[in-house]
């Protein structure tokens, strides 16, 4: 049986907390990196929501309920934090996000992956969350554009993953642009380089001396590699012309990105 990690049952009430009102309101949505192949808490809970009206409605009923907003650079995604102004895994807040994105740079069709949806039951609930295949490129995109980086946890999750696609015979979706098409064979190179290399301590989660090695750096990606993904996306930004996505993405890469690797922005 896997060791429950601390602030499990805080985890989960949020979760359903997150699950009843968005099923009383009535919208679509998903839950983001919340249903993991292993116990899994964080700081925050995440959720998809498409549709910019009912996008507005979660945020306004968080919001009477207790949760407060605070400013993000990120315009496509909204961060409450929980009453108590506190977030942990015991307390975690909630974070909206209308786009599938990285530094407000769409990496995959939100409505898409919405319509591929599947439910998974999970700690008593029925949560709808994405199908394997965007499982597996959403883990590896957020790893590859925002992390730079493969946790322990990334690894375990994402290999589970793949074990689970190969069974399905899945597939692949045919909408990755050639920027997020090299960040998930880059990562994918990654976790099979990993095979063979992980050491006794961290060989999967249900072994009690994975403790506290979840959020281990497992797998930094070279310089070289992530630097070929960002040109690709500037790349695509410039073929397709138009000036709102060479802004967002010069506003991305040149701004956002460097700013919270430097830790002067947050959020």
């Amino acid at each position: 049986m896997s060791r429950r990690p601390e602030g499990w049952e805080g985890f989960c009430a949020r979760v359903a907390e997150l699950h009843d009102l968005l099923t009383a309101l009535g919208v679509r949505y998903l839950f983001l990196k919340t249903v993991k192949s292993y116990p899994h808490t964080d700081s925050n809970v995440d959720v998809l929501i498409p549709h910019r009206a009912e996008f507005l409605r979660v945020r306004r009923a968080l919001q009477e309920k207790g949760f407060r907003p605070v400013f993000t650079w990120e315009f496509d995604k909204a961060m409450l934090q929980p009453p108590s102004g506190r977030p942990s895994p015991s307390d975690p807040a909630a974070h909206l996000y209308a786009c599938i994105s990285w530094y407000t740079v769409p990496y995959l069709d939100a409505h898409r992956v919405l319509a591929r949806a599947r439910i998974l039951p999970w700690n008593g609930l029925a949560l709808p969350v994405p199908d394997l295949q965007d499982e597996f490129y959403i883990g590896a995109l957020h790893a590859f554009f925002e992390e730079e980086a493969l946790t322990w946890g990334d690894v375990w999750h994402l290999q589970s993953v793949q074990e689970a696609l190969r069974r399905r015979r899945a597939s692949e979706p045919t909408d990755l642009s050639p920027a997020a098409r090299w960040a998930v064979q880059a990562v994918a190179r990654a976790l099979e380089e990993l095979k063979g290399l992980q050491p006794a301590s961290v060989r999967g989660p249900q072994s009690t001396r994975t403790r506290g090695r979840e959020r281990e750096v497992a797998y930094p990606f070279p310089k070289r590699v992530l630097w070929r993904g960002f040109a690709l996306r500037m790349g695509e930004a410039l073929q397709r012309g138009r000036p709102g996505d060479l802004l967002r993405t010069l506003y991305a890469y040149g701004g956002l990105h460097v700013a919270k690797r430097l830790k002067l922005l947050r959020g």
